[in-house]
């Protein structure tokens, strides 16, 4: 299976159990599980109104900013939430409740049509994000928000999929009519560096947040193909300068991988040290994916520099990561826009050999409490902890022998185990998937663990 975002996750409040488990758990082979929003969706006026959350983040005394992934742990109404009774699921009710920011994975897709046709945003995707504001205001939320966005998909090359052809069932088909041959163009096109910066504008102008990230991952092929991420710079650094000016207010920044910051260039100085220029003049802040349980698969993926594991390994790479941002020119914020550790020990046989997940309930906790305390000590923007609760439930339900390497529902499911146990609420082991899961009462809140806000 190549390397690749797969789809975005679903957001109706009925869903398709094959279809949801498929794309929804679709994994980035790095240990990135796609972020998927509430499948709450409310029926309010889709008309594009500006800054849904409004106002400054509120929450702790301390600056730092702490929310979550929300990913639909299962497919139960408890789960996604009941329009016709006005109602979030409990799994975005309890994240939103310990969150001081919120996050919008926005990664499936761009409004390439709409853009170049300087039109309004079409009804499902408008639908889309109307509903996210509606559970953020059922929520009664008043933190900070972050949009993530990406100009590609998942393989960071071939342009990310039009909304509009999104919703009619594929990846370009109306962009096709309108202009044939833009499907096939490269992201540093002149063309598709405006549109992508009126996309942005758009997103900026409706949801209204503090924090942008540029692009989605777009750091991850520093240390594996250099000519990817020369394209990436040349639309970042023309979208950058132009939000500058039209909307200096937000923060920006692109996401990158602690691993591949850290890994050197053939035997030079890290990757890191080699964009130093870049972070300093079109970036806000340092934004960078870290889960230091799969160190040895991230390795595998973007470098072959050995890290050490266990406490040390991640007590090494958080000072790495504040070296690097104290020396810039212009001293940056670290934001953890990814991070986690698996409760449990993941083995990825059949599937990579060699490849495994060190987990445990202890050092999960060790981990926890050693990021915030490194957060709070040196002033971090922001920490964004993936999977709020154990997604067992939906796990259990997910097609594929995980034991055949030529079944790619297998290969899915087994990759889905990376995240399953990563949660901060737990679910119980043997958890009945036909029953209804009264999460307040039964899950372990890890708050009590070391996870503060306040």
């Amino acid at each position: 299976m190549s390397r690749q975002d797969g789809q975005d996750c679903l957001q109706s409040q009925k869903y398709n159990l094959k279809s949801l488990v498929t794309s929804a758990l679709t994994i980035i082979i790095s240990g990135s599980l796609l972020g998927c929003e509430s499948g709450y969706q409310s029926k309010v006026s889709t008309g594009e109104q500006p800054n849904a959350t409004g106002g400054p983040p509120s929450g702790p005394s301390h600056k730092v900013l702490y929310g979550f992934t929300n990913f639909l742990y299962d497919d139960t109404e408890d789960a996604t939430g009941n329009t016709e009774t006005n109602t979030l699921g409990k799994g975005l009710s309890l994240s939103l409740s310990h969150s001081t920011i919120y996050f919008h994975h926005a990664i499936s897709c761009v409004t390439w049509l709409e853009e170049l046709m300087d039109a309004e945003t079409n009804p499902a995707t408008l639908a889309e994000w109307a509903s996210i504001k509606a559970a953020l205001d059922t929520s009664g939320f008043k933190g900070a928000l972050m949009l993530t966005l990406t100009p590609t998909k998942g393989n960071r090359v071939a342009l990310n999929n039009d909304c509009q052809s999104q919703a009619m069932g594929n990846s370009y088909s109306e962009l096709e009519k309108a202009s044939p041959g833009f499907s096939a163009k490269m992201i540093d096109d002149p063309m598709v560096m405006d549109l992508y910066y009126k996309y942005v504008v758009r997103m900026i102008e409706y949801f209204g947040p503090q924090y942008v990230d540029l692009g989605y991952k777009m750091g991850f092929d520093l240390a594996k193909d250099p000519y990817i991420w020369q394209r990436y710079v040349a639309i970042h650094t023309h979208v950058f300068d132009k939000l500058k000016v039209s909307h200096p207010e937000v923060q920006l920044t692109f996401s990158t991988n602690a691993y591949v910051l850290r890994s050197k260039s053939q035997g030079g100085p890290s990757h890191g040290e080699l964009i130093k220029p870049f972070l300093e003049d079109y970036t806000d802040f340092l934004g960078v994916s870290y889960f230091p349980d799969s160190g040895q698969m991230s390795q595998g993926f973007y470098t072959s520099d050995p890290y050490g594991d266990g406490r040390q390994g991640w007590l090494d790479m958080l000072k790495y990561l504040h070296d690097l941002a104290s020396s810039l020119n212009k001293t940056k914020q670290v934001a953890i826009l990814e991070t986690g550790y698996s409760t449990l020990p993941v083995d990825l046989a059949p599937f990579y050999q060699d490849m495994t997940i060190v987990g445990s309930e202890i050092s999960q906790k060790q981990w926890i409490e050693d990021l915030i305390s490194e957060a709070k000590k040196q002033n971090y923007l922001l920490v964004n902890w993936s999977t709020a609760i154990d997604y067992e439930p939906i796990w259990n339900k997910m097609p594929g022998d995980t034991a055949n390497p030529q079944d790619t529902n297998g290969l899915i499911k087994q990759l889905a185990m990376i995240k399953r146990n990563m949660g901060l609420w737990r679910i119980p082991m043997g958890y009945p998937i036909s029953s209804s899961l009264p999460v307040a009462s039964q899950s372990l809140e890890a708050w009590a663990q070391g996870w503060e806000l306040r």
